[in-house]
């Protein structure tokens, strides 16, 4: 049975499905810090996690409130920096696909995160939350 919760963080770990009350889905990679629009009717105007966009963080995956991350925009055409923040619907539920690291010899399409080429802040950010989880 898959694991759902009705909360996610950046403390959290795995894949994730987050369906929405408009019918997008996102899958957050937490461990690769990555998300990405996967489903759902086409938006009038593009969005960054309509592709696969690296993570900064979590600020709000709650079931029945509105979703908000940040994203470090990869596809361009966002100038101020506010606009890498997303937003989604109501957040109707939250489905693990994979456990931590499972995912990593599982049948599905995997893009690693090391194809976006994070910045050096990012990759010191990313390090930090690693070695954070880490302890416990």
């Amino acid at each position: 049975m898959a694991d759902t919760r009705k909360r996610l963080s950046d403390d959290d770990t795995g894949i994730w499905l987050v369906t929405t009350s408009s019918g997008s889905v996102y899958r957050f990679s937490l461990d690769d810090c990555t998300v990405e629009r996967v489903g759902g009717e086409p938006r009038a105007t593009a969005a960054p996690s309509d592709s696969l966009q690296p993570l900064r963080g979590i600020i709000e995956l709650r079931v029945g409130q509105r979703g908000r991350w940040w994203v470090r925009n990869m596809t361009g055409g966002y100038i101020d920096a506010d606009q890498e923040w997303q937003w989604s619907s109501e957040v109707v539920s939250i489905e693990q696909v994979y456990p931590a690291n499972d995912h990593k010899d599982a049948d599905i399409e995997y893009r690693p995160h090391a194809e976006i080429e994070p910045t050096p802040d990012e990759l010191h950010e990313l390090s930090r939350k690693k070695r954070s989880r880490g302890k416990g």
